[in-house]
């Protein structure tokens, strides 16, 4: 009888150590899980401000908004520029009709005024995809990979 209890009192210690390595396992399993979120999140944070300092390198936005405010001045100067020349002609032939020298010169004068706004379109284009494309690729990237991480935790099956 003696060995018999001693034999459980064994049985039930091994169940008993059994029972807590299986429990510190699973608890060391769900922190590497953990720190495996933790540092996929950090990744993600370094490869962020590392793809947004390489395009503020490569897009050079403060020349772009250089070039923008330029060609704007332009765009404007030469639009004044344009309505004093309208109203001088207006002026020098109240009928409306001009003469050839004059046509030439609204047509160029109108044809550069064309030129100067493709040049703020352009440099506020260009302005556009940089704030799209820099940080906006990185807030996409976060976007996609919260879905992933949503749906995949749908598939988990349900302790009971």
């Amino acid at each position: 009888m003696c060995i018999y209890v001693i034999a459980q009192v064994r049985m039930c210690e091994i169940m008993r150590l059994r029972l807590y390595a299986f429990a510190v396992s699973t608890n060391k399993a769900m922190q590497a899980a953990m720190n495996w979120a933790k540092g996929l999140f950090r990744f993600w944070i370094v490869l962020s401000i590392l793809w947004v300092a390489v395009w503020v390198v490569a897009m050079r936005p403060d020349q772009q908004l250089i070039q923008h405010n330029e060609s704007y001045a332009s765009a404007k100067e030469l639009a004044g520029d344009l309505r004093q020349t309208l109203n001088d002609m207006r002026q020098s032939a109240p009928d409306g009709n001009l003469t050839k020298m004059q046509t030439a010169i609204l047509r160029a004068k109108g044809e550069r005024l064309r030129r100067a706004d493709l040049k703020v379109q352009r440099s506020r284009e260009a302005l556009v995809g940089f704030f799209v494309i820099g940080p906006g690729l990185s807030a996409g990237m976060i976007v996609i990979g919260a879905a992933l991480l949503w749906a995949l935790r749908g598939f988990k099956r349900q302790s009971q």
